[in-house]
């Protein structure tokens, strides 16, 4: 079956050179997620209901920071109007566990196309 994403996701943390924060955890000290969107090359956008919370993808990408988008089906917000692959990383579910390798095979190049 599909796995939840967001443990997956939380599976990455210690990961040298990603800064994951579990939100849910009370005990862990609140940053700035604009601040960090702005200091970060991608930016996980959690899936939110049916094909995304557009607010969620919006800001990455004012931020400057690329979207990582994990929807299980594919579809994205606006899909018909808006090109999602040229401008983020689409990750199914099921790849989750390979994130870091994923994004850190995505050159400065492209990064900076997107």
């Amino acid at each position: 079956g599909t796995p939840n994403v967001r443990t997956a996701l939380l599976a990455h943390t210690g990961e040298a050179g990603f800064k994951i924060v579990n939100t849910f955890n009370k005990s862990v000290t609140r940053v700035s997620s604009h601040d960090w969107m702005r200091a970060s090359h991608f930016c996980w956008v959690p899936p939110g209901q049916r094909y995304g919370d557009a607010r969620r993808h919006i800001v990455s990408v004012f931020t400057g920071c690329i979207p990582v988008i994990t929807i299980p089906d594919n579809h994205n917000t606006l899909e018909e109007l808006l090109p999602w692959e040229r401008f983020a990383v689409l990750v199914p579910p099921e790849q989750l566990p390979r994130l870091p390798q994923l994004l850190r095979s995505i050159s400065p190049q492209r990064r900076e196309e997107m």
